[in-house]
């Protein structure tokens, strides 16, 4: 069995991803392969089975037809009224994709697939309406016809001598859920057409004689059956993939050789169908030289178009950098494990001229164990080749190589002045022709100062001198080296100056993508790493840039990077209902949208997902000018960088989800701590109290009077430790739910210390209190019941590490901190055996006890100090403890003096 590669392993998870998006419509295209088949009218009778079985089903938009049978099925099923546009003074009806989203039924009805919608649509095409219905979890029934399949083009057009300009990207077809081929023999067609079924009268004998032939039907009709049953082998062998029943090794990866000729676009769709026959991965790839860059304005449209095509028949379109097409093309193919190669050629011949290998042969031996498919160009649409580089010098150019020329010819004469040989003036003038072609654009510039070089020459310095001629003959050999060397180092000069280009565009690259990698790594929070893309996108661009977070499904406020001036121009700019929209329509459907894009085009910017496989964590805005484009550079670099910042920010959502599992997992581990030392803790008081209880019953006129209070105090005792345990418990069950609030009121010290003092005092036993309190009034902002506890704990905690003859003290004063603001010190000190050095960090801690452990032997949740930490930092204060220097331990705690707002 063969091992699967990782993009079958990852075309098997995406496709049980897409399975179990349960809320995703499912599409059903009724299948021909040519108008009158029946298409429309088996839809409407499948819409009326399913309206009879119960199901919502709806008329989104029927062609108006004017077959009666066809329209007499309309009836009886709802309809949505079509959407008016007014378009160069004729009123268009279109398909209302809003009314039908609001609406929302289970199936709806929308004829034509392959339509084009009337210009300022949301989408040009009708298909990406059917696309948004579909994520919107709606199931869609519609028609298409076998010549509107975008691979396929060429094909049906070389048969039926008619170019179809409304097609569909052929993996809507293939990915959609259900296919029926609405099937009828052509000479059928035929008689419906004869009769008037299909066309108009005025219609019939034209298209008879031409679209309607019986060789043009029997053609179409065999292609669109192939087709379906290709689809089916698709489905196939994907079932068996899904169920891993059988694997299927895709060994064939196809390679599509992508240029800006528009005659391009048939060797794509003829790779395309290549990819779909061997059922193997597909990839475009376009190889951009400095002669593009020269040229990019006028033939960025029809690259543009190119790519397009190829990433809608389902090729994964790359880009790489170089001069030498071949070597890029070749080094790609091994990298990625190409098998064959498809490429265009237009008819040309070799002459003198060109004696060069062309680039097919360079490819032949670069890669000989690739198969190299050609496909010939002799479509009148072909472009004829330019010679690379040839370009029209602007002025500044003609300019400079004028001035260069000019400082070469004074500096020839100078030399010629002081006697030096002709090698020297011709040593300067090669000078020149090398920095002119190091320092102007294209190869006019250095062909020209070449010519010109040898004409100076010749005039200035050779006898007789100012004029054309020459009396030596050996010059002619002079003239034609000094031609020869000098274009050499033109076209070297030239080949460096692009390399060098090509080396800043890879270094700008890498440069960019690890300023990216090294402020995410900084970057601990989305916000964080937001605003840091939206610099990096900014300096990369110099554009304006917005990014909108997502939350919850929703637009978050924009991010936007500069200084306020900027950010002032840059929310106005893009900070609208119209701009937004677009971005939500791309956190909604996870594609692009905006300028440029097929969605909302007439946006101010194009709005890109930044996302991973399922989830859209933020969208990004990239402001772009009428008619101005992203470069395949920018594109490239900020596709790799928005895909960097989606892992950081799933890194960082991984993180806060860990987080929450360890949170919500030591919240259990202490839960269930707490329930073992309660139920420890709590025995022993009971069993205290239940025996003393008992012992006063049984023997209560037996016992003395000192015997008596000595059984009502240790059961008194044994009661306030367990209502101080049930306060504790109350107080951590508020403080862990959040609902710890704190009523700040105006309280005496005094006042506080001495309710303190009175729960504890019965519990001292013979152990001495001192209290030392300022001689005024002091009067603090707090909440008193919280502070009572606050002491009551503290004093607990020193009695139960103090000896009965110990002493226990409780001082408060007025204290001020380094930036003068005053404070109420409260301090509570014990002469008892001081605190263990080990948990001095931690004792205000949940469930430490003197011994650094949980509290399971000695009576104590370890609680009570916990307890503390939590209600003096809501007061806005701070607790701490240390050892005395003689014997004994202090805690103590800080109080704000006056209230703060």
């Amino acid at each position: 069995m063969e091992k699967r590669n990782p993009e079958q392993i990852l075309k098997m998870i995406q496709e049980q991803d897409r399975e179990r998006e349960d809320h995703h419509g499912k599409l059903k295209i009724f299948f021909g392969y040519a108008a009158g088949s029946g298409k429309t009218y088996t839809m409407l009778e499948a819409a009326h089975d399913l309206a009879r079985s119960g199901v919502d089903v709806i008329s989104g938009y029927i062609e108006p037809h004017t077959r009666p049978a066809t329209m007499e099925l309309t009836k009886g099923l709802e309809a949505l009224t079509p959407r008016s546009v007014e378009y160069k003074g004729i009123t268009l009806r279109e398909f209302d994709l809003d009314a039908a989203l609001l609406r929302n039924p289970q199936v709806i009805l929308v004829d034509e697939l392959a339509h084009t919608n009337a210009p300022g649509s949301r989408h040009p095409k009708r298909y990406q309406d059917i696309q948004e219905l579909l994520d919107a979890g709606i199931h869609v029934y519609t028609t298409l016809n076998v010549q509107h399949l975008e691979s396929l083009n060429d094909i049906v057009s070389s048969i039926t001598h008619v170019i179809v300009k409304e097609r569909v990207p052929d993996f809507i077809f293939d990915e959609a859920t259900q296919v029926e081929l609405v099937d009828i023999e052509p000479e059928e067609l035929q008689e419906r057409l004869r009769d008037g079924k299909i066309y108009e009268a005025s219609k019939v004998e034209r298209a008879c004689t031409n679209f309607f032939t019986t060789e043009n039907l029997t053609a179409l009709r065999e292609i669109a059956l192939r087709r379906c049953a290709d689809r089916v082998n698709k489905h196939i062998i994907r079932e068996k993939e899904m169920s891993q029943k059988q694997e299927y090794y895709a060994g064939e990866h196809i390679l599509v050789c992508i240029s800006a000729s528009p005659s391009n676009a048939k060797v794509i769709r003829t790779a395309a169908r290549m990819a779909q026959a061997f059922h193997g991965n597909f990839t475009g790839l376009f190889v951009e030289t400095t002669e593009y860059e020269q040229e990019k304005k006028k033939l960025e449209t029809s690259l543009d178009n190119n790519i397009k095509l190829a990433k809608q028949l389902g090729a994964n379109v790359a880009t790489t950098y170089g001069q030498d097409i071949a070597h890029q093309i070749a080094g790609y193919a091994r990298q990625v494990g190409v098998s064959k190669i498809v490429i265009g050629r237009s008819v040309r011949k070799k002459t003198w001229v060109n004696k060069d290998l062309n680039l097919i042969e360079k490819l032949s031996l670069l890669a000989p164990e690739i198969d190299i498919y050609i496909i010939p160009d002799v479509s009148a649409e072909a472009v004829k080749r330019k010679f690379p580089g040839i370009k029209r010098p602007g002025l500044r150019d003609g300019v400079r190589t004028a001035a260069i020329l000019a400082v070469c010819t004074i500096a020839g004469l100078l030399v010629k002045k002081f006697g030096m040989t002709e090698a020297n003036i011709i040593s300067i003038y090669l000078l020149g022709v090398l920095v002119v072609a190091a320092t102007t654009r294209g190869r006019i510039c250095g062909a020209v100062a070449s010519f010109l070089s040898v004409v100076i020459f010749n005039f200035f310095f050779t006898v007789p001198i100012y004029t054309f001629r020459f009396y030596d003959k050996n010059y002619i050999f002079t003239f034609l080296v000094m031609l020869v060397v000098s274009l050499v180092i033109s076209s070297f000069a030239i080949k460096l100056q692009n390399q060098a280009m090509q080396a800043t565009k890879t270094s700008v690259r890498t440069e960019i993508m690890f300023n990216t990698s090294k402020m995410l790594q900084k970057k601990q929070d989305i916000e964080g790493i937001l605003s840091g893309t939206a610099r990096q996108l900014t300096e990369l661009l110099h554009k304006t840039v917005v990014l909108y977070p997502a939350l919850d499904g929703n637009l978050s406020r924009p991010v936007f990077y500069g200084s306020p001036e900027e950010q002032a121009e840059a929310k106005k700019l893009l900070d609208n209902e119209y701009e937004q929209a677009a971005a939500l329509w791309v956190l909604k459907n996870r594609h692009c949208a905006g300028r440029t894009t097929d969605t909302l085009p007439s946006g101010k910017a194009i709005y890109m997902p930044i996302r991973n496989a399922g989830q859209v964590f933020a969208v990004a805005g990239i402001e772009l000018k009428e008619g101005e484009v992203l470069e395949a550079f920018e594109r490239n670099v900020m596709k790799a960088m928005l895909t960097e910042v989606a892992f950081a920010i799933e890194k960082v959502i991984l993180n806060q989800q860990r987080e929450e599992i360890m949170v919500q997992s030591e919240k259990e581990k202490l839960r269930n701590n707490l329930l073992r030392s309660i139920s420890h803790d709590l025995r022993t008081p009971l069993a205290g109290i239940t025996g003393s209880a008992s012992f006063l019953l049984e023997s209560y006129e037996k016992l003395d009077q000192e015997s008596r209070e000595s059984l009502l105090r240790d059961i008194l005792n044994d009661s306030t430790w367990m209502s101080n345990l049930v306060n504790n418990l109350l107080n951590m069950t508020r403080i862990q739910d959040g609902r710890l609030s704190i009523q700040h009121e105006d309280e005496v010290v005094e006042d506080i210390v001495s309710e303190a003092v009175s729960r504890m005092e019965r519990r001292l036993g013979s152990r001495t209190l001192d209290i030392d309190l300022p001689e005024e009034l002091l009067v603090i902002p707090m909440d008193g019941q919280l502070i009572i506890q606050v002491l009551v704990n503290l004093m607990e905690n020193s009695m139960k590490h103090t000896a009965q003859d110990g002493t226990i003290r409780i001082r408060v004063y007025l204290t001020k901190d380094e930036r003068d603001k005053e404070y109420a010190r409260f301090e509570v000190t014990d002469n008892g055996s001081g605190i263990d050095e080990k948990i001095l960090d931690t004792m205000f801690e949940s469930f430490v006890t003197s011994g650094a452990s949980t509290a399971d032997g000695k009576r104590g949740t370890g609680l009570g100090l916990s307890i503390c930490k939590a209600i003096i930092q809501a007061h806005n204060g701070t607790i701490r403890a240390f050892n005395n220097e003689d014997q004994g331990a202090t805690v103590y705690f800080l109080l704000p003096a006056k209230r703060e707002d």
